[in-house]
């Protein structure tokens, strides 16, 4: 039985490569482009852009240890929780293996390796879940304020009622999905296990406290608010000359596309979303396209660079006379 669930596994993880591999490959050869491309336009790169990567996703690995916290403390308030260096360190591991591997499978094996207990893995797919409903409301919202055309404050005016409604609904949301959890698990269909541990978690959180859902909502938001940032950065730095009220209010797309299943951080998908993103906000195909590409390469060599970082401290932070109290402190 083990035998067969391994080779199912890796029939999976096979598969998802090979549909992210053609989604790149074709990609290159519909818009041109060539290895040389993406070698020159990363020798090109500033250090500033590197800098500022870095810093937005050492911030995106703390608000996501931030609202696992939160869903922790409501969905297990006797398990004690993990040191805050350790939940950022095994957050970051998590979040660079799934560059390689699907996401929601790297994040939650990396904190349950740690934390050797099944809260954690609940917690993790309970602020998942959490995360998807206000990425999808958010999409939501860029859709319908991109396709009344309006533009400048007017736009952000619609994006953020649009958003404010997805929080207000969080709990309805919440419910349904507990509800469509239990009914996929009762089908005995791949996942249904996954679909089983998932449905308590969220018919509980349902019925979470309004101050809960208000402090997950807000790092949700936070965390939308990074990827706007780190979009807005990355096309300045690559691209000109394109309408970036579109690129702001449309970043929740690259967000959802980065959150697709079964696909290495979306690979494939996100740099299509890219693609179609940046013409939209008038950037050249063949551009676009090249940005959505090296930015995948930069980010994955940040990653690699701050899950090293952290690493090392996080080694440091054992041993008693270098320890880094400040996060511990402020965490409190």
């Amino acid at each position: 039985m083990r035998l067969r669930s391994r080779k199912r596994t890796i029939l999976l993880l096979a598969s998802s490569f090979a549909a992210a591999a053609a989604l790149v490959t074709l990609l290159f050869r519909l818009r041109g482009l060539t290895l040389q491309d993406i070698v020159r336009t990363l020798e090109a790169t500033p250090a500033w852009l590197l800098a500022v990567l870095a810093a937005l996703t050492i911030a995106n690995q703390i608000v996501g240890v931030e609202r696992w916290r939160a869903a922790s403390r409501w969905l297990h308030p006797r398990v004690p929780q993990m040191d805050y260096l350790a939940m950022i360190e095994t957050t970051t591991w998590g979040a660079f293996v799934g560059q390689f591997v699907p996401a929601q499978l790297s994040i939650a094996a990396a904190r349950w390796t740690d934390a050797r207990n099944s809260a954690a893995v609940a917690s993790t797919l309970y602020e998942q879940v959490f995360g998807l409903i206000i990425l999808t409301a958010a999409a939501v919202a860029a859709l319908l304020t991109l396709m009344l055309r309006m533009g400048g404050a007017a736009s952000f005016a619609i994006f953020g009622l649009a958003m404010l409604g997805g929080c207000l609904m969080i709990r309805w949301s919440l419910a349904l999905g507990a509800s469509a959890a239990g009914r996929y698990a009762g089908l005995h269909l791949p996942g249904s296990a996954a679909a089983a541990l998932l449905a308590g978690p969220l018919a509980r959180a349902s019925q979470a406290p309004a101050a809960t859902l208000a402090i997950l909502c807000g790092w949700s938001l936070l965390r939308l608010a990074l990827l706007s940032a780190r979009t807005l950065v990355i096309a300045y730095a690559y691209v000109s000359g394109i309408d970036w009220t579109v690129l702001v209010i449309g970043s929740p797309f690259v967000g959802l596309a980065v959150s697709v299943p079964f696909l290495p951080a979306g690979l494939g998908v996100t740099e299509w979303t890219w693609t179609g993103l940046l013409v939209a906000a008038a950037a050249p195909a063949r551009v676009a396209a090249l940005t959505a590409i090296v930015f995948r390469v930069v980010n994955i060599a940040i990653l690699a660079a701050v899950t090293l970082a952290i690493f090392v401290l996080g080694r440091l932070g054992r041993r008693p006379w270098v320890r880094p109290r400040l996060l511990n402190d402020l965490a409190a």
